[in-house]
């Protein structure tokens, strides 16, 4: 994991948030990339924090990123602490 820039303290749901989302990034590289490895980075600056994950597995194909729900990231907007 790498952290560029100090990241702003965020109130309980920016925290969670963040957490959701590193969560849901993880469990799909570990159900469905065949990764061997992953890395998280954090970005930031006075307005927002970026999280970027990359890992070395397959990718997702066209045709699951066109199936309705199947995008777990999308829900996150609908979850909270």
């Amino acid at each position: 994991m790498s952290v560029a820039g100090a990241i702003p303290d965020l109130d309980e749901e920016g925290r969670w948030m963040l957490y959701r989302a590193a969560e849901e990034a993880l469990t799909n590289v570990a159900l469905h990339a065949n990764a061997t490895t992953v890395a998280i980075s954090l970005e930031s600056d006075a307005q927002c924090v970026q999280m970027t994950v990359v890992d070395d597995g397959v990718g997702i194909s066209e045709l699951a990123l066109s199936k309705n729900g199947a995008l777990g990231l999308f829900g996150l907007e609908s979850v909270s602490p």
